[in-house]
């Protein structure tokens, strides 16, 4: 059985801004409001979550450092599989709520307790699961990107028009469009020929 381009084609969602990147100013402004947004929850942490019972304290502060720093990871992949310009801000934000499990670290900084080493299992299982998704969705993207350099969207290597295979890997870097039997090249979205998707 023949593969097709179309059947090679990753669908991510179009919004035009994916070659768009980030500026400085962004990049500034998602620092400064990191650093308020650290401000807000360093409150929030000490004073609504101050209560006189310390297993209750420390479970309740423990939960909001996880919920919010969870929070944050999950907001932060949804707007970058959105290609958002809100990323930038966000990253901001979840950088926040990472040194937000330092000062709680810090607060319970006795070694003999198993605060700390909770709080670093909880934040190494939320940061691990996200490098996960991102490094999936990464992938996916990759022989998109690939094929609009004009490159051979598993390996990179520089693919020629007409040739069927990849002179760096092997691989079929050509296919049949489904609509107009036509050669299209994998990794794009669209046909040139037809222009299906």
């Amino acid at each position: 059985m023949t593969e097709t381009a179309a059947d090679l084609a990753p669908r991510p969602i179009d919004t035009g801004l994916e070659e768009v990147e980030t500026t400085r100013a962004e990049r500034f402004l998602a620092f400064v409001l990191g650093v308020f947004v650290f401000i807000g929850l360093v409150w929030a942490y000490f004073q609504p979550l101050d209560v006189d019972d310390a297993d209750a304290r420390f479970l309740g502060r423990l939960a909001f450092v996880v919920v919010v720093f969870g929070g944050a990871v999950l907001a932060l992949d949804r707007l970058r599989r959105s290609r958002s310009r809100a990323v930038a801000p966000l990253m901001g934000v979840t950088g926040a709520a990472a040194l937000l499990g330092v000062v709680m670290a810090a607060d319970y900084l006795d070694l003999r307790s198993a605060g700390p080493i909770t709080l670093s299992l909880c934040g190494i299982a939320v940061t691990v699961a996200a490098i996960v998704r991102y490094q999936r969705w990464l992938a996916q993207q990759l022989p998109e990107r690939r094929a609009r350099k004009r490159e051979c969207p598993w390996c990179g290597y520089p693919a020629h028009d007409g040739v069927p295979h990849c002179e760096g890997c092997g691989r079929t870097v050509t296919g049949d469009c489904s609509s107009c039997h036509q050669a299209r090249r994998a990794g794009v979205r669209y046909c040139g020929s037809c222009g299906a998707a």
